[in-house]
């Protein structure tokens, strides 16, 4: 590449900007200089002293291949040694002087990290090489490739930082780490977002229809076979369970044994057989099951059945089961043969409304989240030393230091039902004569134990810690 100028006396073209290659970027002034070989330079590199800036007594240039950064200071990109960069000349006529120099060139953004020289050309008219393949072809790519809309700053490896027109957004381990093509969904961000629409939260009081929960006391399981044979049994829970805690998809593995109720036929095809079992779901929901041999099966009680809603499911998940009689759906998913009950209770009802005006909000994102701060500790833990983070937190600090001084975030909404549970322990704690606790405070004793089990779990987010 070249940007090619006329010179005064209209003899000659001269190139102002030319590309060359990194030979040395370890400026023992730590300016940001760089050593280039030109392509179109005459000398050898070994000539040189390198780092000799300026000419000698007898008008020889010391070290003609130093260029200084084009960009102000304050924007440090230092190309490494092979990569590709854009010589600027203040003087055409003497290449060997004052010199500035852009890069480095990268053909695609997946080669931030590094690319020779060579290969950087892939879009330049200077030399031939070969074509790599478009990122933006591929679906895995995506989030790799700024946006043409934004501003983005790309960092060396798998970072960067984007301002869009109303988001700042900082990411890193953004490239996964065995393909540099793929965008890792699993990295880090920090987001800090200004929309130009609030939206605000109303509640209101309102009455509304809702379901009362029912205990299920029995769950009735069917399958038909690939020979059109198959059976309903109905089986008593071990304990009984109320209607929001169990669906379709609860393991029952400990929550049934024996049948209580069998029945067993054979069918000449498919849709007789789900007949059968619909017939039999009649008898049961009208109470007209008795012990017999019928024309379609035979019924085994082993011990009678009482109860509704019953939870109703196949054996397994199947469309062949979509015309199994079914009394009622609820809003929670799962089937029983009786309508459940409602009443009208008293509850708020969340309504959104939008305005032109901002809305600020700020969000980390990343597998652990540590919030510090320089004046504040854990008495027995003590203060985090945070000389020499200038460069940010090591992985090692981090390891040894500050996960040792933090502890986990409460999870507030959860730790406000803790308290209820036990508030409401204590206020409905009671004796009976003898000392004994009431048995009406079985569920409570029951709710407790689930809570102790859970509290190191359910109310600590162990991925978020403070000092």
């Amino acid at each position: 590449m070249s940007i090619i100028s006329r010179s005064l006396d209209q003899s000659k073209d001269i190139q102002n900007i030319v590309f060359g290659t990194v030979i040395d970027n370890k400026d023992p002034e730590n300016a940001g200089r760089i050593r280039v070989l030109l392509d179109s330079f005459k000398y050898e590199v070994g000539n040189f002293i390198p780092w000799q800036k300026g000419n000698t007594k007898d008008n020889t240039v010391t070290d003609p291949y130093i260029c200084n950064p084009f960009l102000p200071k304050l924007i440090n990109v230092v190309p490494k040694v092979g990569e590709l960069v854009k010589v600027i000349f203040y003087n055409p006529l003497a290449p060997e002087l004052d010199k500035e120099y852009v890069g480095p060139v990268i053909s695609q953004y997946n080669n931030i990290e590094y690319e020779n020289a060579t290969q950087a050309r892939l879009f330049t008219q200077s030399k031939k090489t070969t074509a790599l393949p478009n990122l933006a072809n591929f679906e895995y790519s995506k989030g790799l490739l700024p946006d043409i809309n934004n501003i983005t700053i790309l960092g060396r490896k798998s970072t960067d930082l984007t301002v869009k027109p109303n988001d700042v957004l900082i990411r890193s381990g953004k490239v996964d780490l065995k393909d540099n093509k793929k965008f890792n969904k699993k990295g880090s961000l920090f987001q800090i977002s200004s929309s130009p629409v609030k939206l605000n939260r109303k509640t209101t009081p309102v009455t509304v229809n809702k379901r009362i929960p029912e205990p299920i006391n029995n769950v009735v399981i069917y399958n038909i076979n690939s020979d059109n044979s198959g059976y309903v049994n109905v089986y008593k829970l071990t304990t009984p369970k109320n209607t929001d805690n169990i669906n379709i998809n609860t393991d029952l593995t400990n929550l049934i044994s024996t049948p209580a109720i069998t029945y067993t036929f054979s069918a000449e095809t498919k849709d007789v057989g789900i007949s059968y079992i619909n017939q039999f779901l009649s008898f049961l929901d009208n109470k007209q099951l008795k012990d017999q041999n019928t024309d379609t099966g035979i019924i085994t009680i082993n011990q009678p059945v009482n109860g509704v809603p019953y939870l109703l499911k196949p054996l397994t998940n199947d469309p062949k089961y979509s015309t199994v009689k079914v009394f009622n759906v609820t809003t929670q998913g799962f089937r029983t043969i009786k309508p459940v009950e409602t009443q009208l209770v008293d509850t708020n009802q969340e309504t959104l409304n939008a305005s032109i005006d901002y809305q600020n909000y700020m969000v980390a994102l990343s597998d652990m989240l540590y919030l510090l701060s320089n004046e504040t500790a854990i008495p027995e833990k003590g203060f985090i030393n945070f000389d020499g983070i200038n460069n940010g937190f090591t992985t090692d600090k981090i390891t040894r230091e500050v996960n040792d001084k933090t502890e986990p975030m409460v999870r507030g909404d959860q730790l406000v039902k803790a308290l209820v549970i036990i508030i409401n322990a204590f206020l409905n704690h009671v004796h009976s004569g003898f000392g004994f606790m009431s048995v009406n405070q079985t569920d409570e004793i029951q709710e407790l134990a689930k809570l102790r089990a859970e509290l190191n779990s359910l109310i600590l987010n162990h991925k978020i810690r403070i000092n």
